[in-house]
Formats: C-alpha cells, structure tokens, sequence
C-alpha cells in the first residue's frame, strides 16, 4: 500500500508542456532571387570570407593594425572574460552531478554553570564534571542523486551558455576587425581629401591673387576679387575641419586598438584597396545558420532555453538525498584516534513536493515564455542576418558602378583641364580659366575618394554580413 501511494505521489506530480505550446525554429531564409540578380563582372560563385579577410584590401599595415587590436582590445578582453566565466559556470554546474566529500574536524570545550541545569542537578564533579572538551574528526559524503535529470540538464543549459558565450565571443572579435578596417579607411579617405583641399588652396590663392592684379589695372570689378577671396577662406574652413576629422578618426582607431590617443599608430600612408571580384558561397541561406557567430550564439541560447524546461519539470518529482559521515569522537584527545572513538551515520533522504501553491507550475511555464523568447529573438535575427546579406549586395553593387562613372568623370574633367591648359599656351584662353578648370578636376577627384571609401565600406560590410570569416564548428 505504502509503495502504491507513492507510486500516485509520483504520478500526479508529473508535469507536461505540448509541442503546440512551443515556438518552432525558421528555416533558412531564401535569397535565390538576390543571387540571381547579381552582376557576374562583380560577383563570383566562390567560397566564404576567410579569417584573415582582411588581406583582400592589400595593405599590410591594416592586418598589424588588426592583430595588434586582438591583442590590446579591451572590448575584445572584456569578451573572452565573459566566456571564460560561463565555462567556470558551467563546471559548477557539471559538479553537481558527482558526490560531495569533505573532511570537518570540530573542537569544542565548555564550561558548565554550577547554577544550570545539569550541575544543579547532578552537583557531584566525579559524576559530571565542571567543562568537558568535545573533539570531533569526520568525513562527510553528501550526494544528489539526479533520477530525473535536473541536474543534468542544467550542466547542459549551462554548456550550451558558454557555446553562446563563444560565439558572442567570435562576434566581438569580428565586429573589432570590422571596425578597425572602417576607421582605417576613413582615415585614407580623408588624408587623400586633404591632400586635394590643400591642392585647391593654393589654386584660390594663386586665383586671388590673380584677380587683384586685374583689379588694379582697371580689367575686372573689386567683387571679382571679393569672390576670390570668399572663395578662398571657405576652403581654408574645409581644411581646418576636415584637419579636425582626421584626428578625431585617428583617435578612434587608437581606442579600438587599445592605446592612447598621442601614440603615432600609421608608419606608412594607408593604400587599402580592392579590385578583385567578391566570392559569394553557393549554398549562401544554408549556410549562413552556421557562418554567422550572433546567429550561432542565439541559436545556442535557444538550446539552452530548451534544457532549461526540461530542469523545471524534474522539480515536479521527487528529490533524493544520500547524506553520510563517519568518524572519530571523544572527549579527550589521547583518546581520539582508539578504535573505541568510532562513529558514523546515514542520512537518506526523499523530498516531494505535494502542494507549492502553484510555483512549480509557474516556473515551468515561465521557463517556456523564456524558450518561446529565445525562439522568437533567434528568427528574428536570421530574418534580418538575410536581409542585411541581400542589403550589402544591392549596395556593393551600387557603389561599384558610381565608382567606375565617376572614374570616367575625372577622366573627362582632366581633358577639360588638359584642353584649357593648350589653349592657355597658345593664348586663347587666360590663366584664369586654366586655374577654374584645375579646381573643377580636383573636385571631382574629391569626389572620387569619398566613392572610393564607399566602395572599400560596401566590401568590408558584406564581410560583415557573412559572418567574417566565422565557422560554427571551430
């Protein structure tokens, strides 16, 4: 009778969650119509980025630059403490699946009051005495035995955290080298744009003071000269500020390394660039579950959510205990170590929750909220993983053809140029015109570098979106 209502205990207290009740993973998101749709002069059926992805770029400085951040970062440190404490989570966790020993030695002496209890009882000294000294040595087992599996899935939960933590991990190193490349490139982009506005500067300076002269000798209006000079000082604002910029994005590129701002990281003049075709995978949406590291690690949350329910249902049964010690105990310690001082005991023990007011009920599905959570955050970053994939193509794309348009744009200017400056020398035209037609070229050469940046941007963000040279089982 005892073992068949125990047997009913066991059966009422079981817990069960429908599938309907859990929200299902998305299947990979198609992208045939993006890849269809491709330029084949830009794109190329290859394979992934590679780690080292930056070495497409052709610059050897920025790879240094890369590894010098991987080693200095602390953004990427704090990262890689972050995993390294989910690990030790983690064994904390698998501990609980093995027997606890320890070792307790307890020494006690005590006084006893003529006036208390036992010597106002028992005055006579020979038969209790005034203090005694209690000496214990034991050893100690204690042992969840995990029937049910709570344990289990819980050093399973937290395996599957430092997977995610992991692959959070790889993310936070991908995104640096993302970051420490477009920083890089804005500083290239905007030395060669100073390079050009310092070019410029002198040409309005040479122009003013070619319109004073006209001025002087009764050709052309005082305004001509005001222009000139107008002209001039804008320009001398663009170059303070864009002074101002380059040193802002120098000092930005010193925090992701990990240095401070007044250390001189650029020994040579940036020349990152990249004419090759992009590679692009064949099996681009399948793939990408396992490329990308914020998808891997929601994906492991996910799995971790999961066990997390299957440790919340085990608490619907029964827990068991095995506790036991054995040892020495005496009052004296002459005596402590004789055969006679021997003890020991067993502790076995069950514990069932019968009614918990609804809490383990509540926690279970509370667990299920958090799975159906983790699901839900896991389809939503592949949706937009795919998108921002899809996205970086178009704009690739994109900026590609503005770049080679405006190639052909500074070409043209640059006979334009070439065509006053001929005319100058055989005295057609002025050397006003030939000054103009200088600055027309050097804007669109401007231009020119701010698409060239564009471009190096669109290659390193479709980097990015594939996951940066990420693979899941590494």
């Amino acid at each position: 009778m005892i073992w068949a209502w125990i047997l009913a205990l066991l059966v009422s207290g079981c817990a069960y969650i429908p599938d309907y009740d859990l929200a299902q993973k998305s299947d990979p998101i198609c992208l045939d119509d993006t890849l269809f749709s491709i330029d084949n002069t830009l794109f190329e059926e290859g394979g992934w980025p590679t780690s080292n992805w930056w070495e497409m770029f052709e610059d050897e400085q920025l790879g240094s630059l890369i590894l010098q951040g991987f080693a200095c970062s602390p953004t990427l440190q704090k990262a890689l403490a972050r995993l390294e404490q989910s690990c030790e989570l983690a064994l904390q966790k698998r501990a609980k699946l093995f027997p606890e020993i320890d070792l307790n030695y307890q020494e006690q002496w005590q006084h006893f009051s003529k006036n208390g209890f036992i010597r106002a009882i028992i005055p006579n000294e020979k038969l209790v005495p005034a203090g005694d000294n209690q000496i214990d040595l034991t050893a100690n087992f204690s042992w969840e035995i995990d029937f049910f599996g709570k344990n289990k899935n819980l050093f399973a939960a937290a395996l599957d955290l430092s997977c995610a933590q992991a692959a959070e991990a790889a993310q936070a190193k991908m995104l640096l080298s993302v970051a420490i490349a477009q920083t890089y490139f804005t500083i290239q982009t905007l030395i060669k744009q100073r390079e050009i506005l310092r070019e410029r500067v002198a040409i309005a300076q040479e122009f003013a003071l070619l319109q004073l002269q006209r001025e002087m000798v009764g050709i052309d209006l005082i305004s001509t000269v005001w222009d000139a000079e107008q002209n001039l000082k804008l320009l001398q604002e663009d170059l303070i500020t864009i002074d101002k910029d380059l040193m802002i994005a120098k000092h930005a590129l010193n925090v992701l390394i990990g240095v401070g701002p007044d250390e001189e990281l650029l020994e040579l003049k940036p020349s990152a660039n990249f004419q090759s075709v992009f590679s692009l995978p064949y099996n681009l949406a399948i793939d990408l579950l396992a490329r990308r590291p914020d998808v891997v690690a929601s994906g492991w949350r996910v799995e971790a959510a999961g066990k997390q329910i299957g440790a919340a249902k085990a608490d619907f049964y029964p827990r068991v205990n095995l506790m036991a010690f054995a040892g020495l105990e005496s009052l004296h310690f002459n005596n402590l170590f004789n055969l006679s001082s021997k003890m020991g005991g067993l502790e076995p023990a069950i514990y069932l929750p019968i009614f918990t007011a609804g809490r383990l009920k509540a926690s279970l599905r509370e667990k299920a909220a958090a799975f159906n959570e983790a699901v839900y955050d896991y389809n939503n970053l592949l949706l937009h993983a795919a998108v921002e994939v899809a996205n970086q193509i178009i704009s690739l794309k994109a900026t590609k053809e503005n770049l080679c348009k405006q190639k052909s744009v500074v070409e043209l200017a640059n006979k334009h140029y070439q065509l006053f400056q001929w005319r100058s020398e055989i005295g057609i035209d002025n050397e006003l015109t030939v000054l103009q037609q200088e600055d027309k070229l050097l804007v669109q050469a401007y231009q020119l570098a701010n698409l060239q940046q564009s471009h190096l941007l669109s290659v390193v963000n479709l980097v990015k979106a594939l996951g940066g040279g990420y693979r899941d089982y590494e």
